[in-house]
C-alpha cells in the first residue's frame, strides 16, 4: 500500500513539474549539463559508504547530494525531477537490490526539486532580505530540534528501553543550539561583503542544503528504514545528527564555489 501511495505522490509531483515549468526540448546546453549530472552523481553513488545498523545497511556517508542539488538551483524543477528519477532508476539498474523500494525513488527527485523551487520562488526577493529570512528559518529549526530532543523521554532499540538522561538531553540540545547558531553566524560572516546577487545564491544554497538534510536524512530516510526493517526512527534520526553535524558544513563549502561557476556559466 505505501508503495502505491509513494507512486502517486511521485507521478503528482511529476504533473506539477511538467505543467507550470515545462521542459525546453531545444536546449541541448541544458540537456547536455543534466546528463554530465546524472553520470557524476551514478559515480558519487559508487563512492558512498554504507554503514550496518541493526542489521541493515542503513546508514550512508557521501557526497551524492550535492551534484544534483546543485543542477536544482541552476536549472528548472522540471529538469532536477527527471535528473532525481533517472538516476535512481539507473542507480537500480547498475547496482540491483532486490525489488526497489519507491520511497528512496521520492528521496532521489527531492533532492533536486527542493532546491530548484527555493531558487525559483526567490529569484525576485532581494538578497539582503532574503539572507535574514534564512537566518530566520535556521533559528526555527534549531529550536524545533531542541524541544523534540527535550520532550524524548525514552529510546527503544529493539526490545530495550533506554531512558535518556538530563546529561544527554542537555548534550544533544546543546549541539543543535550551536549548530544553528554558528550556521547563522557563518551567513552573516560570508554574506557581509558579498554582492547582492550574490547573497541571494549563498542563502539559496545554505537553505537548499539543511531543507534536503531536514527532509531526507532526518524524517523520510528513517521512516522508510522503520517501515523496510524496523529500525526505530528517534534512533534513526539521533544517528543521523551527529552524521549532519559534519556532512551540513562540507555540503555548503564544497558546493558554493562550485554554484558560483556553474551560475556564471548559465548567465
Amino acid at each position: 500500500m505505501i508503495q502505491i501511495i509513494i507512486v502517486c505522490i511521485l507521478v503528482l509531483l511529476g504533473i506539477y513539474c511538467f505543467k507550470f515549468y515545462p521542459l525546453e526540448r531545444r536546449n541541448t546546453k541544458k540537456l547536455a549539463f543534466s546528463a554530465l549530472i546524472i553520470i557524476i552523481t551514478l559515480i558519487l553513488k559508487r563512492l558512498t559508504i554504507m554503514v550496518p545498523l541493526f542489521g541493515a545497511e542503513s546508514l550512508k556517508i557521501g557526497f551524492e547530494y550535492i551534484p544534483v542539488m546543485l543542477a536544482g538551483v541552476i536549472l528548472s524543477p522540471s529538469y532536477a525531477y527527471l535528473i532525481g528519477l533517472i538516476t535512481d532508476l539507473l542507480g537500480l539498474v547498475i547496482s540491483p537490490t532486490g525489488f526497489p523500494f519507491f520511497g528512496f525513488t521520492l528521496n532521489q527527485v527531492l533532492i533536486g526539486l527542493i532546491p530548484s523551487l527555493i531558487a525559483v520562488k526567490v529569484k525576485n526577493v532581494d538578497g539582503k532580505r532574503f539572507s535574514k529570512i534564512v537566518c530566520l528559518m535556521i533559528a526555527l529549526f534549531g529550536g524545533a530540534g531542541s524541544l523534540f530532543v527535550a520532550l524524548q523521554k525514552t529510546i527503544s532499540i529493539g526490545k530495550v528501553i533506554y531512558t535518556l538522561t538530563f546529561l544527554q538531553k542537555g548534550v544533544m540540545i546543546g549541539l543543535c543550539l550551536i549548530a544553528s547558531i554558528g550556521f547563522i553566524l557563518f551567513m552573516l560572516k560570508r554574506t557581509k561583503n558579498m554582492k547582492d546577487n550574490d547573497v541571494s545564491l549563498f542563502g539559496t544554497w545554505l537553505l537548499s542544503v539543511i531543507l534536503v538534510e531536514l527532509a531526507i536524512t532526518f524524517c523520510l530516510t528513517p521512516f522508510w528504514l522503520q517501515i523496510m526493517y524496523g529500525i526505530p526512527f528517534v534512533v534513526s534520526v539521533s544517528i543521523r545528527v551527529i552524521k549532519a553535524c559534519f556532512i551540513i558544513p562540507l555540503e555548503i563549502i564544497i558546493g558554493f564555489p562550485l554554484l558560483k561557476q556553474m551560475d556564471k556559466l548559465y548567465k
